[in-house]
């Protein structure tokens, strides 16, 4: 079983997910950059923590706009800047990074 509720998560909107493996907070729009140790700042559409991090259990990021609008070559061709951004992310050892959406055909 799973619920999703509303709750303020870092003084902002978000989510509290109950599941029968855990509990999550969801945080939208999270700044990642130099005071979270990551070299390239870039903004995660959503950040999971969980409410009880295990050892080894890690944030994770989540970037949802897809391949079609970061691809797009007529206006916005951003996907060596937007690999670059995930990578320095993960580097920094302090979340796991996820990406949503293909996009196009």
């Amino acid at each position: 079983m799973r619920t999703v509720t509303a709750q303020v998560v870092n003084g902002k909107e978000g989510f509290y997910l109950k599941t029968s493996g855990g509990n999550y907070l969801i945080e939208p729009q999270v700044e990642l950059g130099p005071r979270q140790g990551v070299s390239i700042p870039s903004r995660a559409d959503f950040v999971i923590y969980a409410e009880r991090p295990g050892p080894a259990e890690l944030p994770i990021a989540i970037f949802t706009d897809g391949y079609e609008f970061h691809a797009d070559p007529h206006s916005n061709l951003r996907t060596g800047a937007d690999t670059a951004q995930r990578l320095a992310i993960m580097r920094s050892g302090k979340f796991r990074v996820t990406t949503s959406g293909t996009g196009g055909q």
